[in-house]
């Protein structure tokens, strides 16, 4: 069960105009790289919004916290030109259900919450409460829940992680819209609830690599 893994989330840089050259490298290569010691490949995605051009995000899985620390490198070890900028290692809530790497083209939001620590089985339960009627009404899917093992004190740090057909999507969506679905009543209501308990919230958007 993904429960009982460890996901690391490296952010990272490569040369001016690096990606046409490098996406499928770090798919195949890379990936080898994270499956021969005992890892799983999950994703990469190209910064679309919020990211830079030659920015992305690359997502491994590991058996627990200690193999992610010592290995997760390996992902983008092959070329010295690809530069870490940031990494975070972080543990499955209720989603995924499994690592099958997502595969739809599309949007795909990355969306960090910042929540007190006492807030968080609220924070929870309204998301887990308001996604299927979001997912029925609306063409998107939440991908990963995931919180940050090494968080500050008192708070918990969230990785939501939601695939949208386009930005469109995206916009109809928003619980602040100009004219919400109310077929989703019962989803916008909760995602209300749950904004007053967000201490802090950023958003990127991104294309899968």
């Amino acid at each position: 069960m993904p429960q009982n893994r460890t996901y690391e989330y490296r952010t990272v840089k490569v040369p001016t105009n690096g990606w046409p050259g490098l996406t499928g490298r770090i798919k195949v290569e890379g990936a080898a790289d994270v499956e021969a010691a005992s890892g799983h490949f999950y994703g990469l995605w190209l910064g679309h919004i919020g990211l830079g051009a030659n920015e992305g995000i690359v997502v491994t899985d590991w058996p627990d916290e200690a193999a992610a620390r010592e290995s997760g490198g390996l992902a983008v070890a092959f070329d010295s030109n690809i530069e870490t900028l940031s990494v975070e290692l972080l543990s499955p809530t209720v989603r995924p259900t499994d690592n099958t790497p997502p595969a739809a083209e599309g949007i795909y939001a990355h969306r960090w919450f910042d929540v007190a620590a006492e807030d968080w089985p609220e924070f929870l339960e309204l998301s887990e409460e308001a996604w299927p009627n979001m997912e029925a009404v609306f063409e998107c899917e939440i991908k990963g829940f995931w919180r940050r093992l090494s968080e500050k004190p008192g708070w918990a740090e969230v990785l939501l992680m939601t695939w949208y057909r386009d930005l469109s999507v995206w916009e109809a969506s928003r619980f602040w819209g100009k004219s919400p679905n109310p077929d989703a009543d019962k989803a916008m209501d909760r995602f209300r609830r749950r904004r007053q308990l967000t201490l802090d919230t950023i958003v990127r958007t991104t294309t899968l690599g």
